[in-house]
This record gives structure tokens, C-alpha cells and sequence, in this order.
């Protein structure tokens, strides 16, 4: 899942995900490691009610995952 890459980032309300072509769970995760949201089967993920601040992202097809950080405007 190395190929997975999300955007934009920064974001402000839509943070999109490409090179996943299997079904996905997403969890996204605070700075203290809390996850604050979850999703599956989906490759655009609604971020507008996360405060502002850094999030990192999880996203796995049941076999792998990966990690990638983003921030939230």
C-alpha cells in the first residue's frame, strides 16, 4: 500500500485518497493517538469537523496498512 497517496495537504474539508483499489477502512487519528474518525469504502473523507491541527491517517485493505500525516486548516 506504499502507492497510496492522499490530498490536499493541508486540507480544509475534503481530503481524498488515490491508489487504493480495494475496499479501505480509514481511521484518523489526533496527536495524542486517539482516533477521531473512521470510514470504509471510500475515497473521499469529510474532515470539515476536525479542529485545525496534525492527524494521521490509517488506512488498510485487511491484509496491509499504511500511515501518512496530514494537517487540517
Amino acid at each position: 500500500m506504499t502507492n497510496i497517496s492522499i490530498y490536499p495537504n493541508p486540507t480544509d474539508n475534503t481530503l481524498f485518497t488515490s491508489g487504493n483499489e480495494t475496499s479501505i477502512a480509514v481511521a484518523i487519528y489526533n496527536a495524542l493517538g486517539k482516533e477521531v474518525f473512521s470510514i470504509k469504502n471510500t475515497n473521499n473523507i469529510n474532515v470539515q469537523a476536525l479542529p485545525s491541527g496534525v492527524y494521521m491517517i490509517r488506512i488498510s485493505d485487511g491484509v496491509r496498512q499504511t500511515n501518512r500525516k496530514f494537517i487540517k486548516n
